[in-house]
């Protein structure tokens, strides 16, 4: 499963869903609260039996403001920037160099494709995936935060 965060404004990354995969999602939230990120919690509109959002609800006062499901749920643009500020605090500490490259193989798909896959022994850590390639990637991503005036969740 992945997570697909859509901004609300049209000028973080050209109005697209920026994507991660679940297991990235959490290790981002786990630098960004190790870079001081206090969560606001997520929102939820309020919806009516058949699940219908209700005009002019916002909050769903029974919504636990969770960051890891694909519930629709949105990050305020005041949390957003939180997150990018918590971020930019973990940047020097993370790799510039592949860090992650001893704990991967490639093979070639049937479709002809090279793929590099992870081994899941040991577990790979935040730090390690998001070195390299992988810090320039959140680099895009703390700019997304910026521009994005809150996001969803999907």
């Amino acid at each position: 499963m992945g997570m697909d965060l859509v901004p609300r404004s049209v000028k973080a990354n050209g109005g697209k869903a920026y994507c991660f995969k679940e297991v990235a999602w959490s290790q981002l939230l786990e630098l960004a609260l190790r870079g001081g990120w206090i969560p606001a919690g997520t929102c939820m509109q309020e919806r009516d039996r058949n699940g219908v959002p209700i005009d002019g609800s916002w909050c769903d006062p029974a919504w636990d403001g969770r960051y890891d499901s694909n519930d629709y749920q949105f990050v305020t643009a005041e949390d957003a920037m939180n997150l990018a500020a918590a971020l930019e605090q973990i940047l020097p500490d993370l790799p510039d160099h592949d860090a992650l490259g001893h704990k991967t193989h490639t093979v070639t798909s049937s479709f002809g494709t090279v793929v590099r896959m992870t081994d899941s022994r040991p577990p790979v850590n935040p730090y390690e995936r998001f070195s390299g390639a992988g810090k320039r990637s959140l680099v895009r991503f703390i700019e997304f935060c910026r521009q994005c005036d809150g996001f969803w969740i999907y």
